[in-house]
């Protein structure tokens, strides 16, 4: 429900806050959903789904949602310049407020990795993910 919700609110507040909707810039097409895994520092040993949304503008400027397995969710912004970005995200799961801070790298094939450190209500995080973009 949360994922469906998010599938069509995200897209929409791209467009309600200007982003374009056009093609994104040429160096890197990061405009989609997005599916893959993530760690925690907090939880070790488990590994959660996570799927994302993102909207990049012709600038580099990305702003996105995400919803993962463990049942939290968020909204993010950044920046990617090249095959590498950052980006910030609120983790705005009333249960588990948190913050993190993302280092991005997009592989030869497409995919996405990243790692992140930041704070939520199971403590200071770290951890690490990998993702590829989900064919529609």
């Amino acid at each position: 429900m949360i994922l469906r919700t998010m599938m069509r609110v995200v897209p929409a507040l791209c467009l309600v806050l200007g982003f374009n909707v056009g093609s994104a810039h040429a160096e890197a097409n990061l405009t989609g959903y997005w599916s893959g895994t993530n760690t925690a520092s907090q939880v070790p040993g488990k590994t959660a789904n996570v799927t994302f949304f993102l909207r990049q503008q012709r600038d580099g400027t990305v702003i996105g949602g995400y919803v993962a397995s463990t049942g939290v969710y968020g909204t993010g912004t950044g920046k990617f310049s090249g095959n590498t970005g950052t980006m910030s995200w609120i983790n705005t799961s009333p249960y588990c407020v948190g913050e993190y801070s993302n280092t991005y790298t997009i592989a030869a094939d497409g995919s996405l990795s990243w790692t992140y450190n930041g704070k939520d209500c199971l403590g200071d995080e770290t951890g690490s993910g990998t993702a590829k973009p989900v064919v529609q």
